[in-house]
């Protein structure tokens, strides 16, 4: 998750950890998350294949 300028994406998203991994569907919801380091595999996997 990139902070954005001023924090706003970050407040938006209510986040608290850093580093955080958001992964967004199309429709705009969150389909994953994870904060901390690791678990890059599971990010992975829950990306949709192209």
């Amino acid at each position: 998750m990139h902070p954005g300028q001023g924090y706003a994406t970050w407040r938006a998203c209510r986040n608290q950890c850093w580093p955080a991994t958001y992964l967004v569907g199309a429709c705009g919801h969150i389909q994953f998350k994870h904060f901390g380091e690791g678990q890059y595999e599971q990010t992975e996997a829950a990306m949709p294949a192209k």
